[in-house]
């Protein structure tokens, strides 16, 4: 698999758990998924050394993806439309705060 569509698989995996985290931060099925989605995306992350640039894709493509996930679903989940910006605003700080936690960034 090309680093491209690796990058694209994480940021898919953690748009999906930052998401979750952000709505549904009180529902046990949720979490279960946060940690599947995030396990899944840091097994990928932490097998690779990424550059500045890469990471910026990684970010950019998983806050595309996150707020998408957030756009879609919070009529659905019964949230109020003026609450994207508050969930988005989580999703972004969980992403931040992932690859902060497992960048290995080369020069």
């Amino acid at each position: 698999m090309s680093r491209k569509a690796l990058l694209d698989e994480i940021a898919n995996f953690l748009g999906n758990a930052a998401a979750h985290a952000a709505m549904l931060p009180d529902s046990p099925s949720a979490q279960k998924e946060v940690m599947l989605y995030s396990s899944e995306a840091e097994e990928t992350f932490l097998s690779k050394n990424w550059n500045k640039e890469e990471i910026e894709y990684l970010r950019n493509k998983a806050l595309l993806r996150t707020r998408n996930e957030i756009k879609n679903r919070i009529k659905r989940y019964g949230f109020d439309e003026k609450d994207y910006e508050k969930f988005a605003n989580i999703a972004e700080q969980y992403i931040n705060q992932f690859i902060e936690n497992g960048v290995k960034q080369t020069p």
